[in-house]
């Protein structure tokens, strides 16, 4: 709540909304390209039983000049509907290693950012041991306060 707060009275609204449609129009671009391959996944699952068989008992007939005989046309058919089933599992496992690729290479692009140097962002005052000075300040709740607490200098030492 805090972050939308601060959003709404800087009134940087216009400037996130962008962002957020620029990213989310990347968003529907990757989605949309993803349910194309999804929808081949489906065409090739639903046709590759019928395709593979056709091949194979055309092949046999037509390349090898052989007659096909119930026996073998059973026989053939029952050798594919086993093999069926892993061939079905191929494009979901091929759209799989797509996404694992996919993640591969996020997780790259964060791993090789750099490191942040803390000593950059937090700095120790300078000094022998202080952890915390305080110079001529002026405390009080309210600016016309009576109770106040004024021109005060602190120091803290650091303890080990």
């Amino acid at each position: 709540m805090r972050a939308i707060r601060t959003v709404k009275l800087s009134n940087w609204e216009r400037y996130f909304e962008n962002r957020i449609e620029y990213i989310r129009s990347k968003e529907l671009k990757y989605l949309s390209r993803r349910k194309y391959l999804d929808a081949v996944c489906v065409y090739l699952w639903a046709s590759a039983p019928v395709l593979i068989t056709i091949a194979i008992l055309s092949t046999y007939t037509v390349i090898m000049h052989e007659k096909l005989t119930a026996a073998k046309v059973f026989t053939s058919l029952s050798l594919i509907n086993i093999l069926i089933m892993p061939l079905n599992a191929l494009p979901w496992v091929l759209l799989a290693l797509v996404e694992a690729y996919v993640s591969v290479k996020r997780f790259k692009g964060f791993f090789d950012l750099q490191n942040i140097d803390m000593h950059g962002l937090y700095s120790l005052i300078e000094g022998e041991g202080k952890m915390l000075q305080i110079d001529k300040s002026t405390f009080s709740w309210t600016d016309s306060s009576s109770h106040s607490v004024k021109d005060i200098t602190v120091t803290g030492t650091q303890v080990d």
